[in-house]
């Protein structure tokens, strides 16, 4: 599928026009509870039609993960209690290590980002799923620190404990676009791609096969191709950085943000800025906002190469913003947009026309859950580790709890 040097141009005529370069709402202004405040009750247990053929768990952005989280203990324990004809895989969206990736042995910060990456991969340490970690921003770093040997650095990490029988791997690899395609049971085609290549300043490594991103986009076409003219598997695309949020990285801020910014780099820097941060940040300067052009062209670019299929991707799953969102996504060419984000940390988020939405007004981390039926059918479930009423506890096990299912299939 020859599509790439048509991508630069394509212009959406659905995108809803508030995301790119959204302004600061008088419901942003005044209060972050205009959005979504508190959990309705929990929706009743869906049933399945058919056998679990594969589970597939999104948790995204979970870099501070400690041994014993709540979030990183209910996957596991559900894991163990898989049928034993079920596959799973657990796809890490990026974000897996905080703050500047994984650096040398003799850095002082390295035991403690190696720690955080173990508590994930202990996740899947001693069963038979499998750990997928998509490279995020953070993973190749910040504040000069930034490049190709901090995201290798991990990738060699994981291909080392993988080599002791831990079926873990970083994908695509690191430094590479992908996509990748993984096929998971008979049904479902993973679809691993680097979107931090897209708006990072840095090209692919020397030995990337795709070795552009004009190549890249060309090999995704050609991967759905390959899928429509054969198996028409479900395909589940997983990157770091999503179509479309309505958490900060898409506009929207809660009230302390819009008063006292400093806070997000001090935790007691009260000093009040009213709405600067906010028109700062929608104003373009972010290479991780919606907002800033270098995403809008990323988006531009995966919808022209999507939209050509009636079918497919099923799902677009991705992290970035610290929240959990549930979208359509018919406007890029998706079945469903999905934002699993909140492995580790939380944000404001806004509803507008999410199907789901949860952040820090709700005070739970969470992940998704995308269930294939052996009937070709799929769930997806929304789940939050139940530890609002006992968080500040020092002891707090929380239990896992649903908060949004629904059925999906194609569009």
């Amino acid at each position: 599928m020859e599509n790439s040097k048509a991508n630069s141009g394509f212009k959406n005529p659905s995108r809803p026009t508030g995301i790119r370069a959204p302004a600061v709402t008088i419901c942003a202004v005044v209060a972050a509870g205009c959005g979504p405040a508190g959990f309705a009750d929990p929706p009743p247990v869906p049933s399945r039609t058919a056998e679990i053929e594969a589970v597939v768990y999104l948790i995204g952005d979970a870099g501070y993960a400690e041994p014993g989280d709540p979030v990183l203990r209910h996957i596991r324990d559900e894991i163990l209690e898989l049928p034993s004809g079920s596959e799973a895989v657990v796809v890490y969206l990026g974000d897996n290590i905080y703050w500047n990736g994984l650096h040398e042995p003799s850095h002082p910060n390295h035991d403690k980002e190696v720690g955080h990456l173990e508590a994930q991969i202990d996740l899947v340490r001693g069963t038979a799923a499998r750990g997928i970690f998509v490279p995020g921003n953070h993973d190749w770093g910040y504040k000069g620190e930034r490049g190709l040997l901090q995201i290798r650095r991990q990738g060699e990490y994981l291909a080392a404990v993988a080599s002791e029988n831990t079926k873990v791997t970083m994908l695509p690899a690191a430094g590479c676009p992908g996509p990748d395609a993984v096929p998971l049971a008979e049904s479902v085609l993973l679809v691993p791609i680097d979107t931090d290549l897209w708006l990072g300043g840095h090209v692919p490594a020397d030995d990337c096969r795709p070795a552009t991103l004009d190549e890249a986009l060309d090999s995704l076409g050609a991967v759905l191709s390959r899928n429509e003219a054969g198996d028409r598997r479900h395909v589940v695309a997983v990157a770091h950085h999503p179509l479309k949020t309505y958490g900060p990285h898409g506009g929207y801020f809660g009230l302390k943000d819009q008063f006292f910014p400093g806070t997000n780099l001090w935790d007691y820097l009260y000093i009040p800025l009213p709405f600067l941060y906010p028109i700062v940040r929608n104003s373009g300067v972010h290479k991780g906002d919606l907002s800033h052009p270098r995403y809008g062209r990323m988006q531009d670019q995966f919808a022209e190469v999507l939209t050509a299929f009636a079918d497919q991707p099923l799902v677009w799953a991705a992290g970035h913003d610290h929240t959990l969102q549930v979208f359509h996504g018919d406007e890029y060419g998706v079945g469903y947009i999905l934002v699993s984000g909140a492995g580790s940390l939380l944000d404001d988020v806004g509803k507008d026309d999410a199907l789901f939405a949860a952040g820090r007004q709700q005070r739970e981390q969470g992940y998704m859950k995308l269930e294939f039926l052996r009937d070709r059918s799929a769930l997806l479930s929304v789940i939050t580790d139940g530890t609002a009423s006992c968080r500040d506890e020092d002891d707090c096990p929380g239990e896992p709890m649903l908060r949004y299912w629904r059925r999906i299939t194609g569009r």
